[in-house]
């Protein structure tokens, strides 16, 4: 995927939680998350906070790259 498909800013959200196929939504603002898409060591639990870039899926709907859990 090029780089310019990135949003060039990152968002914060608290994550709701994965299902059992690996995707979950932010609490916020509703976006996309596919555990693919979490940096590897960054374990996501319900009401983590995260930060991520926004990207789009093959449909073209907004979902959370590069997603890291952060300390607040």
């Amino acid at each position: 995927m090029n780089l310019n498909q990135y949003s060039q800013y990152k968002l914060e959200d608290v994550f709701t939680n994965f299902n059992e196929r690996g995707f979950g939504f932010t609490k916020e603002k509703h976006i996309f998350v596919h555990i693919r898409d979490v940096v590897k060591g960054n374990e996501l639990q319900k009401g983590d906070r995260i930060e991520f870039n926004i990207g789009k899926d093959m449909n073209e709907r907004d979902k959370a790259m590069n997603v890291r859990k952060i300390n607040k």
